[in-house]
C-alpha cells in the first residue's frame, strides 16, 4: 500500500513548525529576562510598601483565622501550616533580606550541567585567565554573563 503525499510530508511540516516557533519564542525569553530585571529594579522602590501590604494582608489572615475558631469551626493543619509559612517567610524577608536572597540563589546550587563548563568566581587571577581565554577565542561567537547580588 503506498503513502499518501501528504502523509509523506505531514511529519516534516510537523518538525519544521516546532524549529521555526523558537524564531518566535527565543526572542520573547530574552525579553521577559530583561522585563523581571527590570521589575526588579522598580519593585525595590516599591519594597516598603509591598511589605506593609503583607503585613497588612497576615493581619487579615489572622483576623479570619480567629474568627473561624470562635465560630467553632474545625480549622483543618493545612490552613495552619500555610499560614504559618507565611509569616515565616514574611518576617524573614524583613529582618534578613540579603540571607534569604543568598539562600535563594544557592537552593539551585551552584553545579553546572554536565555538557557546560563548571561555574567559576571571578578574582584578579582568574580574571586574567578569562580574558586570555577570551582574546583567544576571538574568532568564535562568545557571551559573558556576570551575576551580582547586589
Amino acid at each position: 500500500m503506498r503513502m499518501k503525499h501528504g502523509e509523506k510530508i505531514a511529519p516534516l511540516a510537523a518538525l519544521a513548525a516546532a524549529v521555526s516557533s523558537l524564531a518566535c519564542c527565543l526572542p520573547l525569553a530574552f525579553a521577559a529576562a530583561l522585563g523581571s530585571a527590570g521589575l526588579g529594579v522598580a519593585f525595590a522602590v516599591a519594597r516598603p510598601w509591598l511589605l506593609g501590604l503583607s503585613f497588612v494582608f497576615l493581619a487579615v489572615g489572622f483576623y479570619q483565622l480567629s474568627a473561624a475558631k470562635r465560630a467553632c469551626r474545625r480549622l483543618s493543619r493545612a490552613t495552619l501550616v500555610l499560614y504559618g509559612v507565611a509569616v515565616i517567610a514574611v518576617a524573614a524577608m524583613t529582618v534578613f533580606p540579603q540571607s534569604v536572597a543568598g539562600f535563594l540563589a544557592d537552593f539551585g546550587g551552584s553545579q553546572a550541567p554536565a555538557f557546560q563548563p563548571a561555574l567559576a568566581d571571578l578574582d584578579q587571577q582568574s580574571l586574567e585567565a578569562l580574558k586570555t581565554s577570551f582574546n583567544r577565542d576571538s574568532g568564535a561567537f562568545r557571551i559573558i554573563l556576570l551575576l551580582s547580588p547586589t
